[in-house]
């Protein structure tokens, strides 16, 4: 309790550090800002980059951490208000958005994406049989609302998303603080984050249903939880087209979740080293 108590009170100090109207702000949620234009344009990075992750349902990982090549993809296309866009360094995956404000101090946009990866029983990768008979956890999109600004050099972004499509039925709040730092050779970005899930959400993709229980699989409903996250982000130039990259991302969940008899562990991370190529 003393613990969810110090983070409710970490995320309302953060939000009154960007909600007053003191202090500067910019209108952007990406390196790619949605700009007052009528043209179509996009700005967009390729590359590829060795990952090896590690998750809470450890029997989803690989054995002995084997790492996996994957496509990496940075940027967007924007048209108007409407944008499509992926922005890694801010740990941010592939959103649909509409620009609702956008002024010198703030940006309001309302977003689509995914928040969860889908698993079940044949996702296994290891022989512990740990989600034998669960039933699939499904993907689905959250919509909702984004708020993005900048004060004292920190960018902040704030998030209240909802299940779409009635999956899970839960809802995510999410906040993300970050600096952007710039040497004579790299970028960097180190960023903190902190995420609540609501009790529909938890339930569906770590709780155990009835029908779902074993000798060794007792019949489980969390409670909505934390997610706590810390990440680091670089980009190294090579020359004008090529960079090297590397994030690093780690995240804590709560007692809710950690105690899910498919979970195996109460902390996860995700290490990815590559090159970005520049259009």
């Amino acid at each position: 309790m003393a613990v969810t108590r110090s983070l409710a009170l970490f995320l309302l100090l953060s939000l009154s550090l960007f909600v007053s109207d003191s202090g500067t702000a910019q209108a952007s949620n990406s390196p790619y800002p949605v700009e007052d234009n009528d043209d179509f344009h996009w700005e967009v990075d390729l590359g590829v980059v060795l990952s090896q992750r590690k998750s809470v349902v450890q029997s989803l990982d690989k054995v002995n951490f084997d790492a996996d090549l994957k496509l990496w993809f940075s940027g967007g296309a924007y048209y108007k208000n409407i944008f499509i866009e992926s922005t890694p360094n801010r740990n941010n995956q592939l959103t649909l958005g509409y620009t609702l404000v956008n002024t010198p101090k703030k940006q309001i946009n309302l977003i689509t994406s995914s928040w969860f990866y889908p698993f079940s029983a044949s996702d296994q990768k290891s022989s512990s049989q740990r989600l034998d008979g669960i039933k699939k956890r499904k993907r689905t999109s959250e919509v909702g609302l984004e708020y993005n600004t900048l004060k004292y050099g920190f960018d902040t972004q704030f998030r209240v998303l909802h299940d779409a499509f009635s999956v899970h039925n839960g809802t995510i709040i999410n906040l993300n603080i970050g600096k952007s730092l710039f040497t004579k050779t790299f970028y960097i970005r180190p960023s903190i984050g902190l995420a609540y899930i609501t009790q529909n959400a938890t339930n569906y993709y770590y709780g155990i249903d009835a029908d779902e229980t074993t000798n060794s699989r007792s019949e489980y409903h969390p409670s909505g939880d934390w997610i706590a996250a810390a990440r680091l982000y670089l980009d190294r130039p090579i020359n004008e087209h090529w960079s090297f990259v590397a994030a690093f991302n780690l995240a804590y969940v709560g007692n809710e979740i950690s105690r899910s008899p498919i979970v195996d562990s109460s902390y996860s991370y995700d290490i990815n080293f590559g090159v970005l190529w520049a259009f």
